[in-house]
């Protein structure tokens, strides 16, 4: 003998059971900034303006990057529920901005370029955050009168808090050292 169960039956039986045949909704991603700014209001104005912040298109986005280092070191991921509030370079132009306090006519403009920003598995329980930008120094007139490649790099926890602390305190570093 077939027993025969109908329809209206089995889904009061899954909604009532708790019991879901469709997968859960995904969790709203959780934005990152660098955080308020740290840096003291000042009424001297330097010599200097922000030119602009470049950066690779992969870094253009709001993903957090990591890697792992040993397994696979030219393979990028992304931190799922996380992601930065907007792209890096803005991030970085924003501490900049906050660095600076250009004049309203400055003498020189800096522009940056982001060349990495991400957090480096070295094993499962070790991370490293690394930050590099290209800084270059222009006149009026667009001359490179200087230029320097900074590297930041510091060990933080293996994990997405690891690499959102890190790698914002590293552009809060940079901001300052540039």
């Amino acid at each position: 003998m077939r027993l025969r169960v109908p329809a209206l039956t089995v889904l009061v039986v899954f909604t009532l059971g708790g019991c879901s045949v469709l997968p859960r909704p995904a969790s709203p991603p959780r934005y990152h900034d660098f955080g308020p700014a740290t840096v003291p209001a000042s009424t001297l104005s330097a010599p200097v303006g922000l030119g602009g912040v470049s950066a690779p298109p992969w870094l253009e986005g709001d993903t957090i990057w990591y890697r792992f280092l040993k397994r696979d070191p030219t393979r990028l991921r992304a931190y799922a529920e996380n992601r930065w509030l907007a792209p890096p370079p803005r991030l970085l132009a924003q501490a900049m901005r906050e660095h600076l306090h250009a004049s309203d006519r400055p003498r020189y403009r800096l522009r940056l370029h982001l060349v990495r920003f991400e957090q480096d598995f070295t094993s499962l329980t070790r991370a490293t955050v690394v930050v590099r930008i290209h800084a270059m120094l222009l006149d009026r007139a667009g001359l490179v009168w200087a230029q320097k490649l900074f590297q930041l790099s510091g060990p933080t926890t293996p994990d997405v808090s690891g690499a959102v602390d890190g790698l914002s305190a590293l552009g809060e570093q940079a901001a300052k050292d540039i």
